[in-house]
């Protein structure tokens, strides 16, 4: 069953994205898929969570570390094909006491995954993350149930 998912609606001073970077690569490469099992043993992340660390030695073996996992569910402005840029939404007040804060140091060639369906990832890039004016009042009230209930994330 398809859902359409709702895109944030967001005050345009906050869109300072850089524009989409077209991805000359066949749309059959492009949209292929791997489960959360599979990429955990390929590079060593997690099965669970946004932010999967690698064991030492699948770092070790392809020198990355940061990879991130985005259902859009959650995250509506996730970047929705390779090459789209997007929005990972969290609650980040960047405080002392910020559980979040680890997530803006993080290696510059994070792997992002996209999830398509159930268990079904795919690559979207390799992203940078950095930190954006906060969300309004009316901003955050416009977003669905999923995206405010999904504690840490927004």
């Amino acid at each position: 069953m398809k859902t359409e998912a709702k895109a944030l609606v967001l005050n345009p001073t906050i869109r300072d994205l850089k524009p989409d970077f077209p991805i000359p690569i066949d749309r059959s490469i492009a949209s292929v898929t791997a489960s959360r099992e599979f990429l955990s043993y390929k590079y060593g992340g997690g099965v669970w969570g946004t932010f999967p660390g690698a064991r030492p030695e699948k770092r070790r073996e392809h020198n990355l570390d940061s990879f991130m996992f985005l259902h859009h569910d959650y995250n509506p402005n996730a970047p929705r094909f390779p090459g789209q840029s997007g929005y990972y939404c969290t609650i980040f007040d960047g405080g002392p006491n910020d559980p979040q804060p680890t997530v803006w140091h993080r290696s510059s060639r994070m792997l992002v995954f996209i999830r398509s369906e159930p268990n079904h990832w795919r690559m979207s890039g390799i992203c940078t993350l950095r930190p954006t004016q906060a969300m309004t009042t009316e901003e955050w009230k416009s977003q669905s149930t999923k995206v405010y209930l999904f504690s840490p994330t927004c």
